[in-house]
């Protein structure tokens, strides 16, 4: 039969989203430009189908933990507890059967909103205690909302985002160097070669990572000689958000004039410019290549179960994770 697809309808601004359970992942959206035609704004795989197969994380939900955790090992409550090695030595996205390799249970569905649950058991990818999560989507009044809650009944790391990739110009295979980003982030956290956070954050002030003002992704990547620029050939940083922005993140694809903008309720968002981006099984026949996406994945700071200094990402026991956040999308002129 194939996998399923669910598919939620905004009959006000006219944008379907298609969900799957495996990950559940948001295999297609399709969005307006300014004289409402309608195209697919996600890379992805070739079919529902492929998504079982190994891919970049294409636009599935990822936990456990998202992004790295530095030689897969932590210590909780004296304990040193050691994760899956995906990474070279390290831990990334919850590890080779993280959350996006899972399948979920579709709970709830209707035609604005689709329910995932999943039960990670004790010792999942090597996190203790059992975890139990339900994520909510909805489509309404052009947002793309998702709405996270867990508990656990045992102290654990939790880090859960969605890891879209999107081209607001609705063409597989185009570059986004012409999207313009806008980031509400006084500070970023540098990273080391392994991707991975030094330690205290850096002002963005006289940095390629000053996204407070609008720029267009090529000028940012290429308006500087900078280390941390140099090392991931473009950005793949947390950026720590205004808290009290609204819109925290805002991205414009001037052709299509569609717009993006990012409300979370998250201390932070990766944004990355897919710059080791190489895949041959992508929509439409296209070999993906780097800089023809980008993410912006609201969540904790990386590695954070070993950085003492950042905010904590520890759920125990009685305690309840909640999380949100919203894509709006739009036209400009």
């Amino acid at each position: 039969m194939g996998v399923h697809e669910y598919k939620l309808t905004d009959s006000s601004s006219q944008i379907e989203a298609y969900f799957i359970a495996h990950g559940a992942t948001l295999t297609r959206l399709f969005v307006p430009d300014r004289e409402g035609n309608l195209a697919d704004i996600l890379l992805g795989c070739s079919s529902a189908d492929a998504y079982l197969e190994p891919h970049p994380h294409f636009n599935s939900l990822v936990g456990r933990f998202a992004n790295r955790i530095a030689n897969a090992s932590f210590v909780l409550d004296g304990k040193t507890y050691l994760l899956d090695r995906n990474e070279g030595t390290n831990h990334i996205h919850g590890g080779r059967r993280g959350f996006g390799a899972c399948e979920w249970e579709v709970t709830r569905v209707g035609a604005t909103f689709i329910v995932f649950t999943l039960v990670s058991p004790d010792g999942d990818m090597g996190y203790p205690g059992e975890m139990r999560v339900t994520v909510r989507y909805e489509l309404e009044d052009a947002c793309l909302t998702y709405f996270v809650q867990a508990i656990a009944d045992a102290p654990t790391p939790i880090n859960i985002t969605t890891h879209h990739y999107f081209n607001l110009l609705g063409r597989q295979g185009t570059s986004i160097d012409n999207h313009v980003i806008q980031i509400a982030a006084d500070a970023f956290l540098p990273i080391d070669r392994a991707s991975l956070p030094t330690g205290d954050p850096l002002s963005v002030v006289n940095t390629p990572f000053d996204l407070r003002e609008p720029v267009a992704i090529k000028n940012a990547c290429s308006a500087v000689n900078h280390p941390q620029m140099d090392l991931v050939g473009g950005f793949d940083h947390t950026f720590i958000l205004d808290e009290n922005a609204r819109p925290q993140c805002r991205v414009t694809e001037p052709e299509s004039g569609r717009t993006l903008e990012l409300s979370t309720t998250e201390p932070g968002v990766q944004f990355y410019t897919t710059n080791s981006l190489d895949f041959p099984g992508g929509k439409d026949g296209t070999h993906y290549r780097r800089h023809q996406g980008f993410c912006l994945e609201p969540q904790h700071f990386p590695d954070s179960p070993n950085q003492p200094q950042f905010p904590s990402s520890i759920l125990r026991p009685g305690e309840t994770y909640r999380s949100q956040s919203q894509f709006k999308f739009g036209t400009a002129n």
